[in-house]
């Protein structure tokens, strides 16, 4: 059961010329956008050593169990940025490559490692619209990406966006949400 803590997408991008990042085959990111823990996933935490607390407020946060207060550990994490800031950064590439065809790059980096991700690249064209998904385990790895063709486009402005539903459930049991990063190009 995820517990959602209100939390503030941010509405800024990072150019890829300012940050230097590239996908997994080195192509530069058009844009990335912050991932942010929004919930908690109390069974993920405690498996993985990990309690949900409550500060005074009643704003959750997770902490290895035993400590007793907010930053007592040193992976606390809270929603909204509360602590060491965004758990990562999503990306969205998305290419024209010809013959009705399209070229998905999309995938996340995070500060923490993760047990398990949903993803979800929403698709639109002058045809209609359509979605590519993923999804499973990550076996404690911080960093996911991939690359797909989807063929039988309908030529001209196409625009590609990660679902804000996409998210990760941290080891920790915190829930990383995409921010929704996005792309055009003119399929031909």
């Amino acid at each position: 059961m995820w517990f959602v803590a209100a939390s503030s997408l941010l509405a800024s991008t990072v150019c890829s010329a300012q940050n230097g990042f590239t996908t997994p085959e080195g192509k530069p990111y058009d844009v990335t956008i912050p991932m942010e823990v929004t919930g908690f996933d109390k069974a993920v935490a405690a498996e993985h050593g990990y309690e949900i607390l409550a500060d005074e407020q009643g704003i959750q946060y997770s902490a290895k169990i035993g400590a007793t207060r907010r930053g007592a550990a040193e992976e606390a994490v809270a929603p909204a940025n509360r602590i060491g800031g965004n758990c990562g950064y999503s990306w969205l590439y998305y290419d024209a490559i010809g013959h009705s065809a399209a070229q998905i790059n999309t995938g996340f980096q995070l500060k923490w490692p993760a047990v398990s991700y949903y993803w979800k690249v929403n698709l639109r064209d002058a045809g209609g619209s359509s979605s590519q998904t993923w999804g499973g385990g990550l076996f404690f790895r911080s960093r996911w990406g991939t690359s797909k063709e989807v063929t039988h486009m309908t030529h001209g402005h196409s625009e590609a966006r990660v679902s804000k539903a996409s998210s990760v459930i941290l080891s920790n049991g915190a829930v990383c949400t995409s921010g929704g990063p996005w792309d055009s190009t003119n399929v031909y």
